[in-house]
């Protein structure tokens, strides 16, 4: 009997769901962002060049992501496309309403899904790229096939006007009215997953 492949992978061939963000995202992304203080979802390469960073042993839905000591800033997220990656967009959201400072995702876009509704409603600007991005795989060289469905770049921060101008020849751009109940929805959320003790990684 032969099995349907696993929809939650992004490549039939590369059962994980561990994909790195290409050069020309890395790039995009700190025109958005500038210097980024925080990539949650990274390995030790830390390809985004970010102040401080979180590897898949670390686990970042584990770890305060800005703590008293720590000054808030940008945040990239690219989180493990499995089914943890509510929980990633829920603490990305929350922390960009908590601390107000820009902050860019790179999602794949699966229209219907709770989570991607939420954040899609959430966030000040979505971007559907175009045609399907070729990530890079965990060595850094990049995947043999591009991803099975589109992806999404999703932004919250004061300057959507000058990120638009960033992102419209990389694909459909649009404008986000945050509906404050999707904001509450997603703080009561981030609350369960705290009372939970978070929730781990899924390859």
């Amino acid at each position: 009997m032969t099995r349907e492949p696993n929809p939650r992978v992004i490549h039939a061939q590369h059962p994980s769901s561990e994909w790195h963000t290409p050069e020309w995202l890395r790039a995009i992304a700190h025109e958005v962002l500038g210097d980024i203080a925080l990539d949650p979802a990274t390995d030790n390469r830390n390809r985004l060049g970010a102040r401080r960073y979180f590897t898949r042993a670390e686990n970042g839905l584990s770890q305060e992501w800005f703590p008293s000591d720590v000054p808030a800033g940008p945040v990239w997220l690219n989180p493990p496309y499995g089914r943890g990656i509510a929980a990633w967009t829920s603490m990305w959201l929350f922390t960009a309403g908590y601390f107000v400072t820009p902050h860019l995702a790179l999602l794949p876009a699966r229209v219907g899904a709770r989570w991607y509704r939420s954040i899609t409603t959430s966030v000040q600007l979505v971007c559907e790229l175009n045609g399907r991005v070729r990530f890079d795989l965990p060595d850094g060289t990049p995947a043999p096939e591009h991803a099975r469905w589109g992806n999404v770049l999703c932004y919250c921060g004061p300057d959507r006007a000058r990120v638009k101008r960033i992102l419209d020849p990389r694909g459909a751009v649009r404008f986000v009215v945050p509906l404050p109940s999707e904001s509450r929805k997603i703080a009561r959320e981030v609350r369960a997953l705290e009372r939970r003790g978070q929730m781990r990684l899924v390859e």
